[in-house]
Protein backbone atom coordinates (compact mmCIF):
# COMPACT_ATOMS: atom_id res chain seq x y z
CA UNK A 1 0.00 0.00 0.00
CA UNK A 2 1.15 3.07 -0.78
CA UNK A 3 0.60 5.07 2.50
CA UNK A 4 3.16 2.14 4.11
CA UNK A 5 5.86 3.15 1.42
CA UNK A 6 5.23 7.01 2.24
CA UNK A 7 5.95 6.85 5.67
CA UNK A 8 9.32 4.80 5.02
CA UNK A 9 10.73 7.84 2.46
CA UNK A 10 9.30 10.35 5.16
CA UNK A 11 6.39 11.46 2.05
CA UNK A 12 3.40 10.59 3.82
CA UNK A 13 2.24 13.70 5.32
CA UNK A 14 4.06 15.85 2.72
CA UNK A 15 3.78 14.50 -1.34
CA UNK A 16 2.90 11.93 -3.10
CA UNK A 17 5.60 9.16 -3.47
CA UNK A 18 6.54 7.30 -6.44
CA UNK A 19 8.29 4.02 -4.96
CA UNK A 20 7.58 1.51 -7.36
CA UNK A 21 9.39 3.22 -10.23
CA UNK A 22 6.77 4.22 -12.45
CA UNK A 23 7.88 6.31 -15.52
CA UNK A 24 5.31 8.76 -15.98
CA UNK A 25 5.78 9.78 -12.47
CA UNK A 26 2.14 8.84 -11.56
CA UNK A 27 0.94 8.95 -8.37
CA UNK A 28 0.56 5.66 -6.60
CA UNK A 29 -2.33 5.76 -5.82
CA UNK A 30 -3.77 6.88 -9.48
CA UNK A 31 -1.56 4.20 -10.73
CA UNK A 32 -2.80 1.20 -8.43
CA UNK A 33 -6.67 2.82 -9.87
CA UNK A 34 -6.07 2.52 -13.27
CA UNK A 35 -4.01 -0.97 -12.73
CA UNK A 36 -7.40 -1.83 -11.15
CA UNK A 37 -9.59 -0.49 -13.78
CA UNK A 38 -12.05 2.00 -12.17
CA UNK A 39 -14.00 4.33 -14.15
CA UNK A 40 -12.78 7.86 -15.30
CA UNK A 41 -15.16 9.34 -12.09
CA UNK A 42 -13.13 7.33 -9.59
CA UNK A 43 -9.81 8.53 -11.38
CA UNK A 44 -10.79 11.90 -11.21
CA UNK A 45 -12.36 11.90 -7.37
CA UNK A 46 -8.73 10.49 -6.77
CA UNK A 47 -7.25 13.16 -8.28
CA UNK A 48 -9.13 16.09 -6.67
CA UNK A 49 -8.41 14.26 -3.64
CA UNK A 50 -4.78 13.93 -3.82
CA UNK A 51 -4.78 17.94 -4.84
CA UNK A 52 -5.40 18.25 -1.33
CA UNK A 53 -4.73 21.48 1.22
CA UNK A 54 -1.92 21.72 3.28
CA UNK A 55 -2.18 19.17 6.54
CA UNK A 56 -4.12 16.44 5.09
CA UNK A 57 -2.73 12.75 3.67
CA UNK A 58 -1.05 12.79 0.98
CA UNK A 59 -1.80 9.91 -1.91
CA UNK A 60 -4.22 8.20 0.17
CA UNK A 61 -7.75 6.73 -0.77
CA UNK A 62 -10.03 8.81 1.61
CA UNK A 63 -11.35 5.74 3.27
CA UNK A 64 -7.86 5.14 4.20
CA UNK A 65 -7.41 7.79 6.38
CA UNK A 66 -8.58 6.37 9.68
CA UNK A 67 -6.04 3.08 9.11
CA UNK A 68 -3.44 5.67 8.50
CA UNK A 69 -3.41 7.71 11.50
CA UNK A 70 -3.73 4.69 13.48
CA UNK A 71 -0.73 3.50 11.76
CA UNK A 72 1.14 6.39 12.56
CA UNK A 73 -0.22 6.74 15.90
CA UNK A 74 1.35 3.08 16.21
CA UNK A 75 4.78 4.00 14.42
CA UNK A 76 7.41 3.49 17.27
CA UNK A 77 5.93 -0.14 18.26
CA UNK A 78 7.55 -2.55 15.80
CA UNK A 79 9.02 -5.21 16.32
CA UNK A 80 13.01 -6.20 15.55
CA UNK A 81 13.98 -9.58 15.09
CA UNK A 82 17.56 -10.03 15.75
CA UNK A 83 18.89 -9.67 12.80
CA UNK A 84 17.75 -6.29 12.30
CA UNK A 85 14.78 -7.23 10.55
CA UNK A 86 11.76 -5.67 10.87
CA UNK A 87 8.33 -8.03 11.78
CA UNK A 88 5.24 -5.98 12.57
CA UNK A 89 3.88 -4.06 14.99
CA UNK A 90 3.48 -4.95 18.39
CA UNK A 91 -0.08 -3.92 18.69
CA UNK A 92 -0.10 -4.80 22.54
CA UNK A 93 1.80 -1.45 22.53
CA UNK A 94 -0.21 -0.11 19.59
CA UNK A 95 -3.04 -0.52 21.66
CA UNK A 96 -1.16 2.09 24.27
CA UNK A 97 -0.75 4.43 21.97
CA UNK A 98 -3.95 4.47 20.35
CA UNK A 99 -5.33 4.76 23.31
CA UNK A 100 -3.87 7.41 24.43
CA UNK A 101 -4.62 9.09 21.54
CA UNK A 102 -8.32 8.10 21.37
CA UNK A 103 -8.10 6.38 18.34
CA UNK A 104 -10.53 2.83 17.63
CA UNK A 105 -9.71 1.40 14.70
CA UNK A 106 -12.65 -0.84 13.18
CA UNK A 107 -12.65 -3.91 11.40
CA UNK A 108 -11.87 -2.40 8.34
CA UNK A 109 -9.70 0.38 9.89
CA UNK A 110 -7.21 -2.48 11.30
CA UNK A 111 -7.21 -4.69 7.91
CA UNK A 112 -6.09 -1.06 6.67
CA UNK A 113 -3.61 -0.64 8.43
CA UNK A 114 -2.20 -4.02 8.20
CA UNK A 115 -1.83 -3.27 4.64
CA UNK A 116 -0.43 -0.08 5.14
CA UNK A 117 2.04 -2.30 8.01
CA UNK A 118 3.05 -4.55 5.35
CA UNK A 119 4.26 -2.45 2.96
CA UNK A 120 6.11 0.13 5.23
CA UNK A 121 7.84 -3.45 7.06
CA UNK A 122 8.37 -4.43 3.18
CA UNK A 123 10.23 -0.97 2.70
CA UNK A 124 11.96 -1.18 6.29
CA UNK A 125 13.80 -4.42 5.18
CA UNK A 126 14.55 -3.51 1.52
CA UNK A 127 16.86 -0.57 3.27
CA UNK A 128 17.68 -2.98 5.85
CA UNK A 129 18.77 -5.41 3.25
Amino acid sequence: MAAGRAWVAGDLFDRPTNLQGLASGEDDALADARAMGLPAAAMAAIEARLAHPAGQFAGLYPDHAPAAEAFVAAATQWRVAGSGHYVGLDYAGAAIAWRARGIEPDATSFAHLQAIECAARDALNARVG
